[in-house]
């Protein structure tokens, strides 16, 4: 007869351990799963699976977060909705960059301003946990680079990117 179980004379072990995440976006770190919020956590590895030219298809891979880049360096970002009453720019999101705010104090954020090579990690914070960067926030993104001169290490970075219609940087 064939059966739909698994064979139990077989010891099947598909268990792997996985490195920890952890997030900072509560002024200290916290394992991924104990923080009280709804944060994405993307990482070096997933930053370099697309164009480094743009953080379009790097952030509209998180659930709840919407991208459009309109006209070069003209962005807008929602995250879960923010963009229903203002449908243009950046608005009620706090954008940070290694614990610098890169949101001026009319609401502005210039986010054309990032090299997108620098990144080391970005997090999401949705929704109301993402208060604690400011009233009436839907969102926070905390950009996270590698610091140019950290101890005891010392690296050059060299890239050239060419393309159609004349691209070269």
């Amino acid at each position: 007869s064939v059966s739909a179980q698994k064979d139990s004379s077989k010891n099947f072990n598909d268990t792997a351990t996985l490195q920890s995440v952890y997030v900072t976006a509560f002024g200290s770190s916290a394992k991924w799963k104990d923080a009280p919020a709804a944060i994405a956590v993307i990482n070096k590895t997933q930053l370099q699976r697309f164009d480094n030219k743009t953080l379009v298809p790097v952030l509209n891979t998180v659930a709840g977060v919407r991208m459009e880049e309109r006209s070069p360096g003209s962005y807008r970002l929602s995250i879960r909705g923010s963009l229903l009453r203002s449908p243009f720019g950046i608005r009620n999101i706090k954008v940070y960059w290694n614990d610098i705010p890169l949101t001026d104090a009319g609401g502005n954020t210039y986010l054309n301003l990032i090299d997108i090579n620098e990144l080391s990690s970005i997090e999401i914070i949705k929704g109301p946990a993402s208060s604690m960067y400011g009233a009436n926030t839907q969102g926070a993104l905390l950009l996270h680079s590698r610091l140019p001169f950290e101890e005891g290490k010392n690296n050059i970075d060299a890239g050239v990117t060419g393309g159609s219609f004349g691209l070269f940087d």
